[in-house]
């Protein structure tokens, strides 16, 4: 019998999969941060948050700290909506900052800062386990290239 799920069904879903993965995966007590694998999947939850779907096979999301950190001390990720039948015309959806040590996340392009309660539960498990607080990211918005206070996403 096939299921449908409602918003608030597939919502808590998610919430219970990231917050199981982020402590589920290796995080320990006093370990100094999350993987890059674990950033990605906080990365994924703001995406969703941001409506972008990341199930679409033509969402593109990957690394962009190959040849080191992109943003020093944060793990970044850029979605890319990849269009399959003209070459070139590929379109940059987001970029993602997640904070190893404290899952403190962003978005690059418009510098807004993420804080919603889905998120806030899965930063509070990170820093749990590593130990960090938010108030440890003082210097977030410089880091971010960002000259503006940020625009936060609280909804």
């Amino acid at each position: 019998m096939l299921r449908t799920f409602s918003a608030f069904g597939a919502r808590t879903l998610l919430i219970l999969l990231a917050a199981a993965f982020c402590l589920g995966t290796g995080i320990k007590a006093g370990s100094d941060q999350i993987s890059s694998a674990q950033a990605r999947s906080v990365a994924l939850m703001v995406a969703r948050h941001d409506s972008i779907n990341v199930d679409d096979p033509d969402i593109l999301v990957d690394s962009m700290d190959g040849n080191g950190a992109f943003v020093p001390g944060y793990f970044s990720f850029i979605f890319i909506a990849v269009d399959p039948h003209v070459p070139g015309k590929d379109r940059t959806l987001a970029m993602y900052a997640v904070s190893p040590r404290t899952g403190d996340t962003w978005e690059l392009n418009l510098c807004k800062h993420y804080d919603f309660p889905e998120l806030a539960r899965v930063q509070r498990s990170i820093q749990r386990k590593t130990g960090s607080h938010l108030s440890d990211e003082t210097a977030s918005a410089k880091t971010m290239g960002c000259d503006q206070p940020p625009q936060s996403v609280s909804n």
